[in-house]
């Protein structure tokens, strides 16, 4: 009788115990955080946030924007803002036309007004102000700010050009020594220039001499032709 009243005790102790445990453990409730409260974008071509070092690109004629939701077409005006900045750094607004691609609402197209290819060898900044919005009211967290820009090689006055060098992989944001082979392209411009025209190569020259009509016995032949005939 003795040893049942014990361990009735015992067990009234370690409900007790019990109780207290769960009465004083926090209340814990499940909960999903919401991460679709901002749109988030790409674009099809290599841009940095680093006006100073804008990565390489190479020709460009449409700059396609990838969001993470369908746009809404009201909210495109006056959200896009095109720059080309100039030899002393300063930005100048340029006319450009920003669309929803209409086969994806997610895209947005830009292009200079004049749908052209964008300028050789200038550096570039676009602007997407948070103010364009999807079709559910999300919006950029904050501004978009990229650079980019293209080769562009500036040996003198009378010799500039443009060069696609490639990168082997697909790089983000290509650095100058990412760029394959270019200390040996570099240092070899220098030795092949010709001045018989502007921006002219050795190379290409001689390969255009050797190619041109003029050089052709035929050409002369057609020529004592035509002079017969004149006669």
């Amino acid at each position: 009788m003795k040893n049942k009243k014990i361990i009735s005790v015992i067990s009234l102790l370690l409900l007790l115990i019990f109780m207290l445990v769960v009465a004083c453990s926090p209340v814990q409730t499940s909960s999903v955080k919401d991460t679709s409260t901002v749109m988030t974008v790409e674009s099809n071509i290599s841009m940095s946030d680093d006006a100073n070092n804008p990565p390489v690109n190479d020709s460009v004629q449409t700059v396609t924007f990838t969001f993470s939701e369908p746009l809404d077409p009201s909210t495109i005006s006056g959200a896009v803002a095109l720059y080309q900045i100039g030899s002393n750094g300063n930005p100048a607004e340029q006319q450009c036309v920003a669309k929803i691609n209409p086969d994806n609402p997610k895209l947005l197209d830009i292009n200079i007004k004049s749908v052209e290819k964008f300028a050789e060898g200038k550096e570039y900044k676009i602007i997407i102000s948070n103010t364009l919005k999807s079709t559910t009211g999300l919006a950029l967290e904050k501004d978009f700010t990229g650079y980019f820009t293209k080769v562009f090689v500036k040996l003198n006055d009378y010799h500039k050009m443009i060069l696609n060098i490639p990168t082997g992989k697909f790089i983000k944001d290509p650095k100058i020594e990412d760029l394959i082979g270019s200390e040996r392209i570099f240092s070899t411009l220098p030795t092949i220039l010709s001045n018989k025209y502007k921006g002219a190569l050795l190379p290409i020259e001689l390969a255009n001499g050797i190619a041109s009509l003029s050089t052709y016995p035929s050409a002369h032949i057609l020529k004592i032709f035509s002079d017969s005939k004149c006669l």
